[in-house]
């Protein structure tokens, strides 16, 4: 929280005035992050995909390979020997995010599917792009990638 409140100082700068007192700004922030995250949670439950790479029996934690400044790639092997695949974005515009193939250690033309909109993208050979556009807090996309043989 106290690193949300130096980052946000400017509008709480304006919040003050436009006459918001010190109790209702605090009550703004200590809100703030139970409802992005009951977001989250109603998001990720009703998504069965997303939730089955949560729950993966491998057990294994995402790690960061590759984006970089506010750009950030991860990626996750699954049990069925696929990787769950990350794109994050903490900038302030849209943002292309790129995952190469040879920083996840593939090669070759790889299938992708798009998890949290439950859909097949297509085949791609050396890299996968991803438009991640402006919104509230950070910008994410989750992909799985498969082998095409």
């Amino acid at each position: 929280m106290i690193v949300a409140i130096y980052e946000r100082t400017r509008e709480i700068g304006i919040l003050k005035t436009m006459g918001a007192s010190r109790s209702e700004i605090r009550h703004m922030f200590m809100m703030e992050p139970g409802f992005i995250g009951i977001i989250g949670v109603v998001s990720h439950i009703s998504n069965d995909e997303v939730l089955d790479v949560d729950q993966d029996s491998l057990g294994k934690h995402a790690v960061q390979i590759g984006g970089e400044g506010n750009l950030k790639v991860y990626a996750k092997p699954l049990d069925d020997g696929s990787l769950a695949v990350g794109l994050f974005s903490a900038g302030a515009t849209n943002a292309t995010v790129t995952a190469n193939w040879s920083d996840l250690k593939l090669t070759g033309k790889q299938r992708v599917r798009d998890l949290w909109h439950q859909k097949d993208i297509g085949v791609f050979a050396d890299k996968f792009e991803a438009l991640l556009h402006l919104a509230a807090c950070c910008w994410c996309g989750y992909f799985q990638v498969r082998s095409n043989g």
